[in-house]
C-alpha cells in the first residue's frame, strides 16, 4: 500500500512539473486535445465497458467528483490528468470504451486507461478483463484514423502534434505480475534484472507503436511508468525513462 502511494506521489509531482514547463514556456493555452494512457490510476471508465474483477463503479468511489456518483474512476474524486486537463481548459477526456466516445467527442482527447493493465499483455489476469498498454495503443491507432477521416490528415497531424500525451503505467507489472504472492505468469521465474530489461524492452516498442501510429512526434509527451523523471527545455518536453529509444527496425519487429 505504501508502495502504490509512493507512486502515486512520483506521478503526481512529475506531472505537475510537466505542467510547470508548459506554464513557463508559454504553451498551457496552444493545447487542443489530451491522450491518456495507463492503469487505475487514471482510468476514467473504460473497465466499465469489459468483463473485470477491476472495477470502481461503486461508493465510496466518485463521492467527490462532479455529479457525486462513482463513474469508472479508481478515486473519490478527479485523477491527476483530469486536474492537469482542466488546467488546459480542456473537458475530462472520456473513456474510448464507451458508446458515445466518437464523432466530436475525440476532438478534444480520449482517455485509454485501464484499472489492472500494464506494460506487459499478461500482466493482470487476475481480474480477467483489462486493456494492456499493447491494447490501448491499438485503440489509439482506431483514434487517429477516425481523426484523418474527420479533419484531413494534415488537419489531424496537426492536431496531434499540439496534443498533450500522459502514460502512467508500470506499477501493475510487479504488483499483479512479478510480485504476486501466488505465481500468475512465467515472468517470476526471471531474475529482476531480466524482468527490468524485458519491461522496458516492450516499452521502447510501444512509444515507437506510438510515433508510427500518429505520425507526428508529440510536443509534449509524459512517460511516467510510475517511476516518473520529469525535464523540459525550449524545443521539446520529453521526460525521460532511462533510455527508450531504440533503433526502429527493432522496434517494430
Amino acid at each position: 500500500m505504501v508502495s502504490r502511494f509512493l507512486a502515486w506521489l512520483l506521478l503526481v509531482s512529475a506531472q505537475l512539473a510537466m505542467l510547470h514547463c508548459l506554464s513557463v514556456l508559454g504553451l498551457q493555452s496552444t493545447v487542443p486535445a489530451s491522450f491518456v494512457f495507463g492503469d487505475s490510476l487514471v482510468d476514467s471508465g473504460n473497465n466499465n465497458y469489459i468483463e473485470s474483477l477491476s472495477k470502481a463503479n461503486s461508493p465510496p468511489n466518485g463521492i467527490d467528483f462532479p455529479g457525486g456518483e462513482a463513474n469508472g474512476r479508481f478515486t473519490n474524486g478527479r485523477t491527476v490528468v483530469d486536474i492537469i486537463g482542466e488546467s488546459f481548459g480542456l473537458p475530462f477526456a472520456p473513456p474510448y470504451l464507451a458508446p458515445s466516445t466518437k464523432g466530436e467527442a475525440i476532438l478534444k482527447g480520449v482517455n485509454y486507461a485501464s484499472g489492472g493493465g500494464g506494460i506487459l499483455d499478461e500482466t493482470g489476469v487476475v481480474f480477467i478483463g483489462r486493456l494492456s498498454l499493447w491494447k490501448q495503443i491499438q485503440y489509439f491507432a482506431n483514434t487517429t484514423n477516425e481523426l484523418r477521416n474527420m479533419l484531413g490528415a494534415e488537419s489531424a497531424a496537426n492536431l496531434l502534434a499540439k496534443s498533450i500525451v500522459s502514460v502512467t503505467i508500470g506499477a501493475n507489472d510487479y504488483l499483479n505480475n512479478y510480485l504476486s504472492p501466488v505465481p500468475l505468469t512465467t515472468d517470476t521465474a526471471l531474475s529482476p534484472q531480466q524482468y527490468q530489461e524485458r519491461l522496458l524492452s516492450n516499452f521502447r516498442r510501444q512509444i515507437i507503436k506510438w510515433w508510427l501510429n500518429s505520425m507526428p512526434i508529440f510536443l509534449k509527451f509524459l512517460l511516467s511508468m510510475e517511476i516518473p523523471m520529469t525535464w523540459c527545455s525550449k524545443s521539446s518536453l520529453i521526460p525521460k525513462v532511462m533510455d527508450l529509444t531504440p533503433p526502429i527496425k527493432d522496434a517494430v519487429d
